[in-house]
């Protein structure tokens, strides 16, 4: 079995045997690639495979009339994240109470993951749980440096700000976060 990251190719080599099991030589050239399920994502050029999901692959040689194939597992952590935000709507110079929740639905190991959120310009930091590891003014985003994240982990951050007021009504707030590792 192969075992690469993601973002990383894979060369793949063929030698032919006689009957007799003599070697017949480096036969790559003359080989045809591909992998057996649906759903891998990748690419072949020539005998170099890209991977582009995650997962357990069949890698097949097809030369002359023979084929053989090869276990190949793709490693990847996949990150997620998504916000909801409570009360919406939320009154003027009240608490709005932000949920970041993020998770890694990959098959390896998120490392040094971090979340960082923007806040909208009209509101103010309260406080957080996790507490924040980083920011500061307005114009700074927030940050929370997670640590590592496993396969099928799934974590949360509560965050509380204050809406400005005054504040003109039907005014919309703009928060983004997003997730690095």
């Amino acid at each position: 079995t192969v075992s690469i990251f993601a973002w990383q190719t894979q060369p793949y080599t063929v030698e032919a045997f006689d009957v007799y099991d003599n070697s017949r030589g480096d036969v790559t050239a003359s080989t045809t690639f591909s992998i057996d399920e649906t759903g891998h994502g990748g690419s072949w050029t020539d005998n170099v495979y890209t991977p582009g999901n995650h997962g357990d692959w069949t890698v097949r040689a097809s030369y002359s009339g023979t084929e053989d194939t090869a276990d190949l597992t793709v490693l990847s952590p996949v990150l997620n994240i998504t916000k909801t935000a409570a009360p919406d709507p939320v009154e003027a110079g009240d608490n709005l109470t932000y949920t970041i929740t993020y998770s890694n639905t990959g098959n390896y190991t998120a490392t040094n993951v971090i979340v960082t959120d923007k806040l909208d310009p009209n509101v103010s930091y309260v406080s957080s749980s996790p507490e924040r590891t980083g920011g500061g003014p307005p114009d700074v985003p927030s940050s929370w440096d997670v640590s590592d994240l496993a396969p099928g982990e799934r974590r949360q951050i509560t965050l509380t700000v204050s809406v400005a007021r005054p504040l003109t009504n039907g005014t919309i707030l703009t928060n983004v976060a997003w997730i690095d590792a």
